[in-house]
């Protein structure tokens, strides 16, 4: 990794005289394409790149900016197939190796994305998101003093870095010092499986954990939540945790900072996890009573089945997907859904009949999610109260049907909102969110090891 760091300046100049050959109007459509994915609109970045992309399919960095805007839309595989012609046309195509390696990182093959994103670091126009995908795939790697060179490197030579970003890179790197060398989010080896009860609080899975050994609380079981544990602060002070720094987040309705601690140990039925960092607020940002949120970052580490009409959260070692595959009532799933996961879940559903579009899977909502704009685009066939700037917050909207691999559901309640806010902050555009109440009478697979999906009837 050093040795590419080390040669940084000289792969910039290559890289800027590359973009000093292309034709002007060409360079000028991949600088504004590039300015777009920067400031998280994925959307308008796709629509400059899918025209660019057209007018010279020979150019490697623009089938390489075409595909980073279509993964920030979620369309992982497109993506994956626009970053395969940019390697075909340029080997070392900086922006390509960048978009693969988040790719790899969201299937979890931390080995293979650390070295597309190590070549990724010459880039001379995506030098933030560089750094910062490759920070976070060494710390997923518990490799954090790597981390955390490469994230101050950033910040010395990234241009146009937005304050929110600057001060979010600066909390991580307090967190990485405070954090040390050790290891965290640790399973013991021998971790096979294990299975929970859960308490269904209006479509929210409520799960029962014990902190440091001594606390038994319910946490809100959240795949949609990019963080670790959050925990409330009355329950922080109770288990005495020391504060090493703070992360700002943020939710449907607001941003918010956290404090940040580290628990010595999280158990879930047999399971014990140890060094797991928690994230501190309120109790009221928690549903249901529960006393936390339980996030990806430590359910990524496992695989999870959801048994909704058992009220049961089956977990498994991560390496132990034989045994999960044994859960699978195969007669009665739908089949095997590919998904990435870098930072949201995103898995492709078909609304109504339409093409396939990427939503977030998000167990942490009780009910299926639609982007206002996406709705006014695709599915609103007459005019409603929605249309009104004043128009509430939310608008009630049935889904006829609804379709996840070849299982399919009919007659699902959603909410139309509009998520905008969310896109700028995650730099990630997706048409909705999957809720709970689509799988009420299902079982619903998560294999984090090969990034698959799968719901079954739960009925051989």
């Amino acid at each position: 990794m050093w040795r590419n760091i080390a040669m940084l300046p000289a792969a910039c100049l290559l890289a800027g005289t590359v973009l000093a050959q292309m034709p002007a109007a060409q360079d000028a459509s991949v600088d504004s394409a590039v300015e777009k994915l920067r400031a998280g609109r994925a959307r308008e970045a796709l629509a400059l790149a899918e025209s660019t992309v057209k007018a010279d399919p020979q150019s490697a960095i623009v089938h390489a900016v075409y595909g980073l805007s279509l993964l920030d839309c979620g369309e992982f595989r497109r993506a994956q197939a626009e970053f395969g012609r940019a390697i075909e046309i340029d080997a070392e195509c900086p922006e390509a190796h960048i978009g693969l390696g988040e790719l790899d990182c969201g299937r979890r093959r931390f080995a293979e994305g650390l070295a597309h994103l190590q070549r990724g670091q010459r880039s001379a126009i995506l030098k933030l998101r560089s750094g910062m995908s490759l920070s976070r795939c060494l710390d997923w790697l518990n490799r954090r003093g790597e981390a955390r060179a490469v994230l101050m490197e950033t910040l010395e030579q990234a241009e146009q870095i937005p304050d929110y970003i600057r001060t979010r890179i600066q909390d991580q790197l307090t967190l990485f010092k405070a954090y040390g060398d050790a290891p965290l989010f640790r399973v013991d080896e021998s971790f096979e499986s294990t299975s929970v009860p859960f308490r269904n609080s209006r479509g929210h899975v409520l799960v029962e954990a014990t902190l440091n050994g001594t606390e038994t609380v319910e946490l809100h079981l959240d795949i949609g939540n990019t963080g670790s544990v959050v925990i409330s602060d009355s329950l922080a002070k109770k288990l005495a945790l020391e504060i090493v720094g703070e992360h700002r987040g943020r939710n449907v309705e607001s941003e918010h900072t956290a404090q940040v601690a580290v628990l010595d140990s999280l158990g879930l039925g047999s399971m014990t996890m140890h060094a797991v960092p928690v994230s501190i607020l309120p109790a009221s940002q928690f549903v249901g009573g529960a006393a936390g949120n339980l996030g990806n970052a430590v359910l990524q580490r496992l695989n999870i089945s959801i048994d909704y009409p058992d009220s049961r959260v089956h977990l498994f070692g991560f390496d132990r997907t034989d045994l999960q595959r044994q859960f699978v009532a195969s007669a009665a799933s739908g089949g095997e859904v590919p998904f990435w996961g870098s930072k949201l879940i995103l898995v492709e559903a078909t609304i109504n009949g339409l093409q396939p579009a990427p939503l977030v899977l998000d167990s942490g909502a009780g009910a299926v999610v639609l982007d206002r704009a996406y709705f006014q685009e695709n599915l609103q066939t007459t005019a409603t109260p929605g249309d009104d700037a004043d128009a509430p917050k939310a608008q009630p909207f049935m889904i006829k049907t609804f379709g996840i691999g070849d299982a399919e559901f009919t007659d699902i309640f959603s909410v139309v909102m509009d998520l905008s806010a969310l896109y700028e902050y995650a730099r990630v555009y997706y048409p909705g969110i999957l809720g709970n109440n689509i799988f009420q009478q299902s079982r619903l697979h998560v294999d984090f090891k090969d990034s698959l999906l799968t719901v079954d009837s739960g009925e051989d």
